[in-house]
């Protein structure tokens, strides 16, 4: 069983901390909140790396733009919150180098689709969805993993691989 949150107690007091994967999960949701006037697309370089190095002005609402792709998404938010081994030059691939392969996905973890160095990374959120950066308009978003594995599946790329980052 996995939990969703950190208690301690002081002073006739409880405070409950939400866990590591709660709040990246949480954070990625903030970002398709604000996807429309904040967020852009590109894999080139230095772009795709933005995003890793302004999440919490992202967070706080007070970033006016950032670039990031698939891989710099999960790896700038898992970072955020303490995730070590991930930096502003990975790209799916190298998350597939680095993560741990698990069968069972959890909230946090995450998802590579098509087969080889894979063709694109998202996060695993809670019931069945994704949260991804990809090319659509109006990234990132929040999508269901089954129709994700479809789509990929459907343009030639079919394989699914989850990733764990959080100890």
């Amino acid at each position: 069983m996995t939990t969703n949150c950190n208690v301690s107690h002081t002073s006739g007091t409880v405070h409950i901390q939400p866990s590591k994967r709660a709040q990246m999960v949480h954070s990625a949701q903030i970002c398709c909140d604000h996807r429309q006037s904040v967020f852009h697309y590109t894999m080139t370089h230095p772009g795709r790396s933005e995003f890793f190095h302004e999440v919490a002005a992202v967070l706080a609402g007070t970033a006016k733009s950032t670039h990031a792709d698939c891989s710099q998404f999960y790896s700038a938010i898992a970072t955020y919150h303490g995730v070590h081994g991930l930096n502003d030059n990975d790209y799916t691939g190298s998350l597939l180098q680095k993560g741990k392969l698990v069968h069972t996905p959890t909230p946090g973890d995450c998802v590579i689709f098509g087969g080889g160095t894979g063709e694109h990374a998202a996060m695993i959120t809670y019931n069945g969805f994704t949260i991804g950066f990809g090319h659509s308009p109006g990234a990132p978003n929040r999508v269901a993993l089954h129709d994700m594995v479809a789509y990929f599946y459907s343009h030639g790329h079919p394989g699914v691989r989850f990733l764990s980052f959080v100890n």
